[in-house]
């Protein structure tokens, strides 16, 4: 942007993007970069407040080309705004602002060289003097133009500010007169012109130049010189010596420490952090007052230390006053948190205080502390921190140009002024390459797949890869193989993660001692069920304690980097810190209170799942009355007040409930009796989500469960369950097979509602085979059986998908008139919308597309507010199809991205597949709508 606007590829190669009015968006959006930008602002910004009526349609085509040239993933849309995401480091525009803005502080701290030369750096980035060159028809762009060009003269000005100081005024005089001739009133500028010249003897010619700005001033604004340019002229006047050039002074006798550990050789990645970290040790205001304080946290093992060394050897050439390091044992095992009096009086000894002189107490001796770095610029690396009570006594004071790295297992987020960054496990990449520098990469470049395989199982923890691949240096004979086998115990994971005085263990012990009793309880619970992840409701029910206690434990082991919040209130744990509460549960509960937390758990979710259900679909009261009684269940479950909430918590939970269904199966008494409640209430949920796979292994479970107590009316639920998944699969032999199952079952259990529910189903899949006769005579006995019991619902999904099995076999006028049928009967809105969709899809194909549009939007209301994800997003494909019909090309493919989105939403579908469909012009239905269907 510092000149003509210009696009670059990762290799330097430039983008061409030649349309005037591409580049004219494309500036637009790195005005607002970052930020989401309604379709309507961009419209008003882009023409002016004038839009022409095909304004829309070329904004479209505009982004679509950007999205093609800049890829997809750089403009997010959101619903009707976009974003363009732009790394900090991928702007020239804002690495001149850091590199401008750490230039100004080190002036202000009084390193004029290294501020001379980051301004320097900063300036060379501009191609000319103006920005975004080439687009001036936008006030969106004129406004961030001006603001750049006003950073520029800021930058330029500190330059010389510099230059002055370190006594370059002879050869500033030049480019000085140069700038004042074309910024007349620029009161700093023509400052240090007249610095420059009072300081080369021209003490007359600089006080002409005042008489120029004050003359100028007059005439153009009507005011006179601001006062540092009247101070100025009165300390020309009076010769005062503050003015003279500046001379080295007499070098100081006090002592330089250098106490930095070296970084560790085979440190690996962490190369953002770096970087970050990096730029952030260059002191800046930001509005914060002090020195820069960067603490990084995580928990044992993570790296913290290792990061904390590579960074202060990165940066220590910046800190000529010395580098002072502690180690404050804050979590090391057997030994108390080093008090913080004696950090300091080691501090003041090493920067040259006299023994005599230092303060017996913590308060004096940090003040004197503060004082002898108040003009020293010194690194402190204080590792391995206990909490910001110990921290705060050893930090510099607010004017000092030190700056300080923590480490600490807690996050610090108390100490105000710092910078706090929590450190996670290394890439499956990183733990690769650290591997290789610790072990050699002749020996794992001979096994990488087994080498990708150990780092997973260490969990990518840096401490574990390292134990890992010292036990391999000091095993020679060892292959990566034989390691693997060893660590694919997950019960004698953690013996093997040892090595030495490393261990993982033990890394683990040390924070868990420190944990009050509820909280060790709390860790040891979530070791029971090996939850993928959690909430504080399901916390809760393993310790059988309220919800609002629970927080409080959370919350600690959250402080200690035992557990992850992942957001959106969901929890987690590391692999390894999982086989640690294993352990500590084995030992502190017992059988009999292990089961009991796991019968709680279930309980929760089985309550939710009943309650989840009706939002999906109607469900008949057989399906909630499957398996235990609600009254009898431990737990009043998780509250969801709408169709969306169902359908989040859904999503959210379905891998903890396939976890769950696995203990369900194990578990003696009513486990059977929850697992076939489970599988019964979350057929709709599940089904609304997409989620056919998690369905089959469910009921799977369930079936062999219910088959192996006798209970045949499960056994038939569970049976048409299957069917109906595996069809949707399109693994019709097998749905058959289930189907008549199914209806043989509630034949013999005499249940005809769940009888006709069968036939239906049957006469469902002969349709799909085209055997007409023989569809329409199992779905006239389900007719039967629902008129003869009243149940509406039941009789308009059989009508509907008769109207369906008439619209395969071709004979569209009778589906058409079969669905209108249904719909007249009367039924509950979740069944209305399928009704609908399906009527929409048989108008589609009778060439009715304005009719059809009025059904599917109708369809798609009911889906969205009932959080049928999955209905939804299929849904939202027939909008797009009737669009693209009605020669909407560009609404259509708005409409199918939203659909595609919906699919990534729930799992079924990833973003790069999702972006590798969008790439046609005329996208083909994703393979999961297509399943099941004609």
């Amino acid at each position: 942007m510092l000149g003509q606007l210009e696009v670059r590829d990762s290799s330097g190669r430039p983008l061409p993007i030649s349309s005037p009015k591409q580049r004219l968006v494309l500036g637009v959006l790195l005005c607002y970069r970052d930020v989401r930008v309604s379709t309507e602002h961009l419209l008003d910004i882009v023409w002016s407040g004038e839009p022409p009526s095909s304004a829309r349609t070329n904004l479209h085509g505009y982004l679509h080309q950007l999205r093609r040239s800049l890829g997809s993933s750089r403009i997010v849309r959101y619903g009707s705004s976009y974003q363009l995401v732009v790394g900090p480091d991928e702007a020239d525009d804002q690495l001149f602002e850091d590199i401008a803005d750490a230039g100004r502080q080190r002036l202000d701290a009084g390193d004029a060289q290294r501020a001379a030369d980051l301004c320097r750096e900063a300036l060379r980035l501009w191609r000319a003097e103006r920005a975004y060159l080439d687009l001036d028809e936008s006030i969106a762009i004129r406004t961030e133009a001006a603001r750049l060009e006003e950073l520029r003269a800021n930058a330029l000005e500190n330059r010389i500010e510099a230059e002055l100081r370190l006594g370059a005024h002879p050869k500033l005089v030049p480019e000085l007169k140069k700038l004042v001739a074309t910024h007349p009133l620029r009161e700093r500028l023509r400052g240090q012109l007249m610095t420059a010249l009072y300081r080369c003897g021209r003490a007359a010619e600089a006080l002409e130049e005042f008489r120029h700005a004050r003359a100028k001033a007059i005439d153009e604004l009507g005011l006179e010189p601001g006062a540092d340019l009247r101070e100025l002229e009165r300390a020309i006047l009076t010769e005062d010596p503050a003015l003279d050039p500046p001379y080295a002074r007499a070098a100081r006798t006090r002592a330089v420490p250098a106490e930095l550990p070296a970084p560790h050789p085979s440190f690996t990645g962490r190369d953002q952090q770096l970087a970050a970290l990096t730029r952030r040790l260059v002191p800046d205001d930001g509005g914060v007052a002090g020195p820069p304080v960067v603490t990084i946290n995580g928990p044992g093992g993570i790296g913290k230390s290792a990061l904390a060394r590579k960074l202060a050897d990165h940066v220590a050439d910046q800190f000529s006053g010395g580098h002072l390091y502690a180690h404050l044992r804050g979590a090391t095992p057997g030994a108390e948190p080093l008090p913080p009096h004696a950090v300091l009086h080691r501090f003041l000894r090493a920067l040259g205080v006299e023994e005599s002189a230092i303060p017996t107490g913590t308060d004096a001796a940090a003040a004197l502390f503060r004082s002898t770095l108040l003009d020293r610029s010194c690194l402190i690396m204080l590792d391995d921190a206990y909490d910001a009570t110990q921290v705060r006594p050893l930090l510099p004071g607010p004017t000092s140009p030190s700056a300080v790295i923590v480490t600490s297992r807690r996050a610090l987020s108390n100490i105000t002024t710092g910078h706090h960054v929590t450190l996670g496990t290394l890439s499956p990449d990183e733990s690769y390459l650290l591997l290789s520098r610790l072990v050699g990469a002749e020996r794992i470049d001979r096994e990488p797949e087994i080498a990708y395989e150990v780092a997973r199982l260490c969990g990518h923890l840096p401490l574990a890869v390292q134990i890992a691949g010292s036990r391999l240096v000091s095993q020679p004979h060892w292959t990566l193989a034989s390691l693997r086998r060893r660590l694919d115990d997950a019960q004698g994971r953690l013996d093997e993660l040892a090595y030495d005085d490393l261990a993982v263990r033990a890394s683990c012990d040390v924070t868990y001692t420190a944990l009050p009793p509820s909280t060790a309880e709390l860790l040891d619970h979530l070791g029971l069920m090996d939850l993928p992840d959690f909430t504080v409701h399901t916390a809760a029910a393993l310790v059988d304690r309220p919800t609002a206690q629970v927080r409080q434990d959370v919350d600690r082991l959250i402080e200690a980097q035992l557990l992850t919040d992942t957001g959106a209130g969901r929890l987690t744990l590391h692999d390894l810190i999982r086989l640690y509460a294993r352990e500590q549960a084995s030992r502190s509960i017992s059988e009999p209170d292990r089961l009991a937390a796991i019968r709680r758990v279930l309980h929760l979710y089985l309550v939710t799942a009943r309650r989840a259900a009706p939002a999906s679909a109607p469900s008949h009261e057989r399906r909630a009355a499957t398996g235990p009684s609600t009254a009898d269940l431990r737990s009043s479950g998780v509250e969801l007040e709408n169709g969306s909430a169902a359908a989040r918590w859904v999503q959210s939970e379905q891998d903890n409930i396939a976890a769950a269904a696995e203990h369900a199966a194990l578990l003696s008494g009513d486990g059977p009796a929850i697992l076939a409640g489970l599988a019964a209430a979350l057929y709709h949920p599940f089904r609304g989500q997409g989620n056919q796979f998690g369905l089959i292994s469910i009921n799977q479970l369930a079936l062999t469960a219910a088959q192996a107590v006798g209970n045949s009316l499960w056994s038939a639920q569970i049976h048409h369950d299957l069917s109906d998944c595996l069809f949707m699969l399109d693994r019709f032999d097998e749905a058959r097979h289930h189907g008549f199952e199914a209806l043989d079952a509630y034949r013999r259990c005499g249940e005809r509602r769940g009888e006709a529910e069968a036939l239906m189903a049957i006469g469902y899949y002969f349709g799909h085979d085209k055997r007409l006769d023989e569809a329409v005579s199992y779905y006239e006995q389900a007719l039967a059986i629902h008129r003869d019991l009243g149940d509406v619902t039941g009789e308009v999904l059989t009508l509907t998908n008769l109207g369906t099995t008439y619209h395969r076999a071709g004979k569209l006028d009778e589906a058409i008139d079969i669905h209108e049928q249904a719909l007249r009967v009367g039924h509950a809105s979740s069944v209305e919308g399928i009704v609908r969709f399906r009527l929409a899809e048989a108008l589609r194909d009778s060439n009715a597309q304005e009719r059809a549009l009025e059904h599917v939007d109708a369809a798609i209301g009911i889906f969205h507010a009932g959080g049928i994800s999955f209905d939804e997003s299929m849904a939202l494909w027939l909008r797009g199809e009737l669009l693209h019909d009605l020669h909407r090309p560009w609404a259509a493919r708005d409409v199918w991205r939203h659909s595609l989105d919906l699919l990534c939403d729930t799992r079924r579908l990833s973003f790069e597949e999702a972006d590798e469909l969008m790439r046609s012009l005329v996208p083909s239905a994703p393979e999961a709508f297509r399943r099941g269907r004609p």
